[in-house]
């Protein structure tokens, strides 16, 4: 208050001419105080620290510094002077940028902090709730407010600097007559304008990003259709959201700005003014309809992205298949078809902006001489300096407003499209979330069904559905089985048990009820494995118990298989556990679900199929008897189930006692023989890190010319150590930069440099011109000024594109953990493990901030600065025209000065365009990585076969040695005769599936394969991993339209699809029915069954099998044996099997054990010689069948 007193009486009469100071009598006492006053009042407390308060716990006992941004004195805080050792440091160093080299994250910067509880907005209770952009609205409404404030003053801010222009040419045109105010205090608005409108625009900017906190949402239910394109809306779609934030400047600044300028021009050219902005209106509706047009291209782009990122997703999922299958150039020719339809979109949505960008910039300049016109011929007004170089300075602005405005209206729209995406998808999530999934009964003890219906979410009416009628009720305290053929519902079942399917009662008293109360444990048909530790998979989580968790171990025979890793349990699985086989997935899953994890209720789906004999009687014996277990396919099961339940062709038929229908089915006897136990011999495993996925790669320094090249031009142990999101991350964020923000810098840096360097009439070379005519002395500070812009700029580089690298190596785990909670979503709701997911999707979110929030702050440093560059450039020329060079006239004052800020303007924004243009070519970096990785050896004209090869199925394997990180093949040598049937058998984790991927050079081998006498690299082998592609069935069965229908159905029919289909024609399978991505819309055994017909179809010389029907019921298994007999022919089949039935007849039987070949013979001599097939045979409960079989053969 003081400070404003004198201000008043004695520091404002000496701006003026007339004025008086009151206080003068004080002398130099006065000036004393009023300096003393200024430093209490305003400059202690803007250069200040603040302090922490109140300080964290973790402050107070920790030796961990806080963010600078916390302690920062205010006037540093506007400044973001706080960052400038950071930056030079940053720009000095050499060394690659790690998280440990970033400041810490202040208190506010946390997720939990940034986002508000809006779990009300996007899983809203209602069934009708608002659009996504209200409700965020509400959420951020106090901050929405204040940076509303913020842009409306530093539009008004804008018209300081004309409003000084005309005020200085005013004086200077009356030569000082009739001036009250000094022109020393307009020369000084020219630098305090646009310091004042950088500091509060740099605060918009500040607290926007501050408003991109992340989003969470409670795991429920989703459509499996939903989640194909899941990732995009993950990616694309949450980053294009942050346009819409430049909604504002459009609804509610632009209007403002427009009303300040029409004020400003009513002052100057009186009601020319007017005529000129109605002109604007009635242009209004032009750029209006563009934007429409440019919605409904942004649509279809989006559309488009869509079915590339499905079509990148699908084939990462299938692309170790599509490699053995040599389907790579479908694949190729599939993405890139997506890719050029997607870019067609992108062409038009370009062309789209630059019609509606030069639409924008030709409506300013016509009003502009619409408005001059009526100035002088219709007011008959004479256009004096001080009206025409302020009205101009106004007009620039607005010429700028429209064009930014023009740059903002694709962000918009290209936002809004995303806001409708994202509000679609969360309300059909919630439309599921809102239907029943459970009723009640009387009971809530409970555990089954009553006259209930369910069907898969977002499928349609004629899609599959499960009808159980009358009661369907779990026994409590006993293991109870799920029985039924393949396809039948049984994990239909347990998933509506658990309330993943849409509930639809069938009767007056229908229900659905499994208690949460005592937990629930669940282990998937297809194990569920994190990329992490197997310690880690096993504990889920959960406090670490040694005595329990070694008993886990050894229960789930898990202390053999750990021998095998150097790093034993802390060996990284890496994504889906692609370091592990089928079998020690199961168990590592089991031992989570069915021991580790206390529950009342424990239910799993098929856990023994991927298991050896052995094996699985060990678990029988020593886990399963244990723990209260549910559903399963194995008959072994009777032995220990009191409880069963039979389902076929999506209905029950029968609910008893497992004696009662052992005694109806004589065939299942045997299976209630309860034989020893199998123990396995241990050693020691040799430590190692265990780590498996690799740092992603991060560049150091600036941005390679081969980058740029690209841009203007344009696997197997590899894909082991490179997580799937890694590549869908290039895939969706940087292949969306180079489309966007990198296309649009490179245009308007090219567009400027060419106006640099064209010819000495470009726009450019005049304004410098001007500026040396009419003050020579300033050319040495304008070039100063441009050289320490460009200094300024490369130490903003150095420290952006370290950032801006690491941002992106940060984004992939958050996309990584994303992928694997919706991969496991089913797992993670029946372990109610949701909170602990959101809790480490922060931990991720957070780790992303630590250089996101650096990285924006640094874009306000550089930003405050060069505006502040400019500015004191042309208040420097501003008071040299009017105090240091007598003379000029008011019209050459004005022009040189409108010309000096156009000078610096050009310089600084090139500065500004180059520096933004190498930052997002950091997306072509990254992308530019993935092109020059080690790529396989190309084929070459030497080394194609002969056309008639192969003419037979004979295999020569000799040395046969295979890493998979640690040697699992040592040295196999064998022979396989033209259609010739072997057998490869062996206890879980022997090497059975690594030696068909050594044959396939899956995987790094050594030795020599010979294919039909033919040495190769690449052998054209069929296989039969169930991996689908989205499609029909026929196109998954014959990719090339290669084969007839008749041809199809055969392969189906050899598969044992057909066997097992029962007479209900809507849950038939036929060739034209849809298969979802990855066959999620089938179950595990459905899928088995058309990999198997769709290795038929190809009918190749050579047929690998592994575990091909493990999922398989044994009556469809042994009509597909009996079809194969007959339908290949004269090919070679080799098969991975643990159903020994399956294999029993064949010619000659391989045992595996550690990687080596322990007995290779027919099975007749391998059961007379005894040994590890023998003891497999002999300890299998159906050991009678398989004598049988023997003999028979």
């Amino acid at each position: 208050m003081f400070v404003a007193i004198y201000t008043y009486r004695d520091l404002y009469p000496l701006a003026t001419f007339n004025g008086t100071v009151l206080d003068a009598e004080e002398g130099l006492f006065l000036w004393l105080k009023i300096t003393t006053l200024t430093l209490a009042a305003i400059v202690i407390p803007l250069v200040t620290p603040r302090y922490l308060y109140p300080p964290t716990v973790d402050q107070l006992t920790s030796d961990s510094t806080v963010n600078p941004e916390e302690t920062a004195s205010l006037l540093s805080l506007l400044t973001h002077s706080y960052l400038d050792s950071f930056i030079f440091r940053m720009h000095r160093s050499s060394v690659r940028l790690t998280a440990d080299g970033l400041p810490p994250l202040s208190e506010a910067d946390h997720s939990d902090v940034l986002m508000p509880d809006i779990l009300a907005i996007l899983d809203p209770p209602a069934m009708n709730p608002p659009y996504l952009f209200w409700g965020l609205l509400k959420a951020y409404k106090m901050r929405i407010c204040m940076v509303t404030l913020l842009h409306l003053s530093q539009t008004a801010l804008s018209y300081v600097a004309p409003f000084g222009i005309k005020q200085i040419l005013s004086y200077l045109e009356n030569n000082g007559e009739g001036a009250t105010i000094r022109p020393w205090v307009f020369v000084s608005l020219l630098f305090l304008g646009p310091f004042f409108r950088a500091i509060f625009s740099q605060m918009v900017t500040y607290m926007t990003c501050r408003n991109q906190g992340p989003n969470k949402r409670n795991f429920k239910p989703t459509s499996p259709s939903a989640r194909s394109k899941i990732n995009n809306l993950a990616t694309s779609d949450v980053s294009d959201v942050a346009g819409v934030a430049d909604l504002w400047v459009i609804l509610l600044c632009f209007p403002f700005d427009l009303g300040l300028s029409l004020w400003f021009l009513y002052g100057v050219l009186g009601y020319s003014a007017f005529v000129g902005f109605g002109f604007m209106l009635l242009c209004v509706p032009i750029p209006g309809y563009i934007t429409q047009l440019l919605r409904g291209i942004q649509i279809s782009r989006k559309q488009k992205t869509d079915a590339r990122v499905q079509s990148v997703t699908e084939a990462l999922g299938v692309i170790r298949m599509a490699k053995l299958f040599g389907w790579e150039i479908r694949l190729q020719s599939q993405i890139a078809s997506k890719r050029a339809e997607e870019l067609a979109f992108v062409k038009k949505s370009k062309l789209y902006s630059l019609l509606n960008t030069h639409t924008n910039l030709l409506i300013p300049m016509c009003t502009m001489m619409i408005t001059y016109t009526i100035y002088t011929v219709v007011l008959k007004k004479e256009l004096t300096s001080s009206v025409v170089f302020s009205s101009m300075a106004v007009f620039d602005i607005l010429r700028d407003r429209i064009r930014a405005i023009a740059i903002t209206i694709p962000n918009v729209v290209q936002g809004k499209v995303a806001f409708d995406r994202l509000d679609d998808f969360l309300k059909k999530a919630n439309h599921f979330s809102q239907q029943q999934f459970s009723l009640a009964p009387s009971d809530s003890s409970v555990v089954g069904f009553r006259d209930a219906e369910f069907q898969w979410l977002g499928s349609s009416e004629h899609g599959f559905k499960l009808k159980l009628k009358g009661e369907v009720l779990f026994r409590q305290n006993c293991i109870n089985l799920i029985l039924g053929p393949t396809g039948a519902g049984k994990t239909s079942l347990l998933l509506a048990l658990l309330g993943e399917m849409r509930f639809s009662p069938a009767g007056q008293n229908s229900y659905c009820n499994l208690p949460r109360q005592g937990g629930v444990s669940y282990a998937a048909q297809e194990s569920w494995i994190q990329n992490d530790t197997i310690k880690n998979n096993i504990l889920f989580g959960s406090e670490f118990d040694k005595e329990r968790y070694e008993s886990v171990l050894h229960q789930c025979a898990l202390l053999r298989d750990l021998t095998l890793f150097e790093a034993g349990d802390m060996t990284e699985v890496g994504e889906k556990g692609l370091t592990l086989s089928g079998g020690q997935k199961a168990r590592v899953t089991l031992a989570r679900a069915g021991v580790f994890i206390r529950s009342a209720f424990v239910l799993l789906d098929d856990p023994l199929s991927a298991l050896d004999v052995h094996t699985a009687k060990w678990i029988v014996d020593k886990c399963l008897k244990g723990p209260l277990m549910k559903g399963t396919n194995s008959p072994s099961w009777f032995a220990i189930s009191e409880y069963s339940i039979a389902i076929a062709f999506g209905r029950n038929y029968y609910s008893r006692s497992t004696a009662q229908l052992a005694e109806e089915e004589k065939a299942l006897e045997s299976e209630l023989i309860d034989e020893p136990p199998i123990l396995a011999a241990q050693k020691e495993p040799t430590k190692s890190h265990g780590g498996l996925v690799v740092a992603e790669e991060m560049q150091i320094g600036h941005i390679s010319w081969g980058a740029f090249k690209l841009y203007l031009g344009s696997l197997n142990r590899w894909l082991d150590t490179t997580p799937t999101s890694r590549i869908l991350t290039r895939a969706t964020v940087d292949v969306g930069s180079i489309d966007d923000s990198l296309a649009f810098g490179f245009w308007r840096l090219s567009e400027i440099s060419i106006l640099l360097l064209v010819s000495v009439d470009s726009d450019f070379m005049v304004r410098l011109g001007s500026v040396v005519v009419f003050s020579p002395i300033f050319l040495i500070p304008g070039v100063a000024i441009a050289l320490l812009g460009g200094y300024i700029g490369q130490v903003y580089l150095g420290a952006q594109l370290p950032l801006r690298r690491l941002m992106s190596v940060t984004k992939a785990p958050i996309l990584g953990h994303f992928n694997v909670a919706v991969a496991g979503l089913v797992s993670i709701r029946a372990y109610g493990a949701e909170n602990a997911f959101l809790k480490e999707s922060r931990v991720r979110i957070d780790a992303w901030f630590r250089p996101s929030i650096p990285s924006y702050n640094v874009n306000r440093w550089i930003a405050i600065r060069a505006d502040s560059l400019a500015g004191i450039f042309t208040a420097g020329l501003g008071a040299y025209l009017v105090y240091g060079h007598s003379g000029t006239s008011a019209a050459n004052t004005g022009f040189s000065m409108t010309m000096a800020v156009g000078f610096t303007s050009f310089i600084l924004t090139w500065v500004r365009l180059f520096n933004a243009t190498e930052l997002e070519a950091n997306s072509l970096e990254r992308l530019q990585h993935y092109l020059n990785i080690e790529h396989e050896e190309k084929g070459s004209l030497e080394r194609v076969p002969p056309a008639y090869w192969p003419a037979s199925g004979a295999l020569e394997v000799e040395g046969l040695c295979a890493k998979d990180g640690p040697e699992v093949l040592h040295s196999l040598t064998f022979t396989a005769r033209s259609g010739e049937r072997i057998g490869i058998v062996g206890r879980t984790g022997s090497g059975k599936s690594s030696l068909t991927l050594a044959l396939l050079r899956a995987i790094p081998t050594s030795g020599q394969v010979l294919y039909d006498g033919v040495p190769t690299h690449r052998v054209n082998l069929d296989v039969t991993p169930p991996e689908l592609l989205s499609g029909t069935l026929r196109q998954n069965l014959d990719p090339f339209s290669e084969h007839d229908d008749s041809r199809l159905n055969d392969a189906l029919r050899s598969a044992g699809l057909f066997s097992l289909q029962g007479g209900d024609a809507q849950n038939k399978l036929g060739l034209d029915s849809e298969i979802g991505g990855g066959g999620n819309n089938l179950s595990v055994g459905q899928r088995q069954i058309i990999a198997l017909a769709r290795a038929i179809v190809r009918g190749s010389k050579l047929l690998i099998l592994d575990e091909a029907t493990s999922s398989i019921d044994h009556k469809t298994d042994a009509i597909i044996q009996e079809s194969l007999r007959h339908e290949l022919g004269d090919a070679t089949l080799i098969t991975v099997a643990h159903r020994l039935a399956t294999i029993m007849d064949f010619d000659r039987i391989m045992v595996l054990d550690e990687g080596r070949i322990v007995e290779f013979d027919s099975p007749k001599s391998l059961l007379e010689k005894g040994g590890m097939f023998r003891a497999l045979v002999d300890e299998s409960a159906d050991r009678a069948q398989l004598y049988a079989l023997v003999d028979s053969a």
